[in-house]
């Protein structure tokens, strides 16, 4: 149900959620499973852009590469893992059910369209296109969040609105952090 599941979201979602409610995998199994693999896309397309860009870094090295491949891996795991924790946090608020393996799972599908449109990132100029897929993403999330956490269907899109607010708010303190510490 992992990848397959996944890519089925796209065209089907009411029944690939249901799906995915039904066989509610644990959290390290989605991450494993989904998250980790489709990760290894814009782990690899940001350091190719960034080397194909005319005004890049300069020089580049197999160091500066393994960095880049590195770093971007594990921030797009880290940014599933923090909209994961936004869902947890907020399902109170929305009167959703609390379930950590759920939340990951909402975040993990919910990100396939970004995941998959990461490859337009080796491209400055195509890289727009992935807010599409952000959009779709958003909309994905909102079945997510009323499919397998039972939130009420008025309450989804602000739902995932919140979700969206604290998640870019838990990023940007992230990244600050992560810029003071000498790791961005």
């Amino acid at each position: 149900m992992l990848i397959g599941g996944a890519l089925r979201l796209l065209w089907r979602p009411e029944e690939a959620w249901d799906a995915v409610r039904s066989s509610m995998p644990r959290w390290r199994r989605v991450l494993c499973g989904i998250v980790a693999p489709l990760a290894l896309l814009p782990a690899a397309a940001w350091p190719l852009g960034h080397v194909a860009d005319p005004i890049g870094p300069g020089e580049v090295t197999a160091r500066s590469l393994a960095v880049s491949v590195g770093g971007t891996f594990a921030f797009c795991v880290a940014t599933v893992l923090v909209v994961a924790a936004a869902i947890y946090v907020l399902a109170p608020l929305f009167s959703s059910q609390r379930d950590w393996n759920g939340a990951v799972a909402v975040a993990s599908y919910s990100g396939v369209p970004v995941l998959l449109a990461s490859p337009l990132l080796a491209s400055a100029v195509l890289t727009i296109l992935v807010i599409v897929a952000l959009f779709h993403a958003c909309f994905l999330c909102g079945i997510g969040v009323r499919r397998v956490l039972g939130c009420r269907g008025e309450d989804a899109a602000m739902y995932v609105a919140a979700v969206g607010f604290v998640s870019v708010l838990a990023g940007l303190l992230l990244g600050g952090l992560s810029s003071a510490a000498g790791i961005l």
